[in-house]
């Protein structure tokens, strides 16, 4: 009998299998709805942007004869003029989006050297071509070119007005390709400043000049973006909910399961407990279909089973057994008296068997 308990103490496994899985589901329904935020990033290298320029300059010994070329050190009052081919090539971490605009711009920049330093006291811009706009989509690399001939005497000029408020003032000239504009990728979810140039720079206050190249970003402008996006949404927010209704389940049916598999314990137990009695006093009981009637008797409930049988020993008259739905009674009568004893199966508990072994 006990083996045969013992296996259908399991019966519910149907019930915790479910409540684990709702647990499960709704760990993972917590984890996607309420992680409604991530990190973007967004880099770009333009390190392979470069500037192929020559420089043509007139002959010493023939001045009406020019020579294109490119050298360390130049001669400044031998230059007829730069030309120069602006290649932007930008690489970006992810594909992007946006509206860019470039343009070249000159600009003659005058310093005076002093004590303190040199500061710059005069500056003049001149735009060399239109103002251009690039569109680009869902795309990982950004390639501008322009093409210029840059009049080096021209500018020459420029810093001898310059000079005429201080003959000790040294100038250069800049000539950039400045690339500006927003962009975005698809995780963003917003549009971020973009800034780049290309640089040519010379002086033009020298007998003998170096021209310098260079590659430059913006003051205000990172080429590693970093921002955290909400990313929330109907279906996250269905998931919040769904995580909070698969925990509220999984407790309904843990609570079921519990109170089924302790309900049938119970019920076993009880029945374990009303058949051991009836198995050990096999001979001395009586089963009854129906219930005694006994409003005639004196009833005596006593509580314990050895004392129904010592007043079996006293009355020398059988012990009845009969059930309802709710507890088993074993009755002995005389004349007017009955001694009963009840187990009920409501407050049966799985203690009391254990306690009773």
């Amino acid at each position: 009998m006990t083996r045969k308990l013992r296996q259908k103490d399991t019966r519910h496994p149907g019930l915790i299998f479910a409540s684990v899985a709702l647990v499960i589901v709704g760990m993972l329904s917590c984890f996607y709805g309420f992680h409604t935020d991530k990190t973007v990033s967004l880099s770009y290298d333009d390190s392979k942007s470069k500037i192929d320029y020559e420089v043509c300059s007139f002959e010493n010994s023939s001045p009406l004869i020019g020579n294109c070329a490119r050298r360390d050190v130049y001669v400044a009052y031998l230059i007829e003029y730069i030309t120069a081919n602006y290649n932007y090539v930008a690489d970006f971490s992810s594909p992007v989006s946006g509206d860019l605009s470039y343009q070249l711009v000159a600009t003659v920049t005058a310093t005076e050297n002093s004590d303190g330093g040199s500061y710059e006291f005069g500056a003049r811009e001149y735009p060399l071509t239109e103002v251009k706009t690039k569109s680009i989509e869902n795309s990982s690399k950004l390639d501008i070119s322009e093409d210029i001939n840059i009049d080096y005497d021209n500018y020459v000029q420029i810093m001898d007005d310059f000079r005429k408020l201080s003959s000790t003032a040294d100038g250069t000239l800049a000539v950039e390709l400045r690339i500006d504009g927003k962009i975005t990728t698809h995780d963003l979810l917003k549009y971020v400043d973009f800034d780049s140039a290309l640089r040519l720079e010379l002086p033009l206050t020298k007998h003998d000049i170096r021209i310098a190249a260079t590659v430059e970003s913006g003051d205000n402008v990172n080429k590693n973006y970093r921002t955290v996006v909400s990313i929330d949404n109907s279906f996250k927010l269905f998931a919040r909910l769904f995580s909070i209704a698969s925990f509220v389940a999984s407790l309904i049916l843990a609570l079921l399961a519990y109170q089924s598999y302790h309900a049938y314990n119970t019920k076993h137990y009880y029945e374990y407990s009303v058949q051991k009695i009836r198995s050990a006093y096999d001979d001395i009981l009586v089963d009854l279909r129906s219930p005694l009637e006994l409003k005639s008797y004196k009833i005596h409930e006593v509580t314990d089973f050895d004392e129904l049988l010592d007043a079996y020993n006293t009355v020398h008259q059988p012990i009845n057994f009969y059930q309802t739905k709710t507890a088993s009674h074993f009755v002995v009568l005389s004349e007017r008296n009955a001694w009963r004893y009840t187990l009920t199966a409501s407050d049966y508990k799985i203690r009391r068997l254990k306690h009773k072994k």
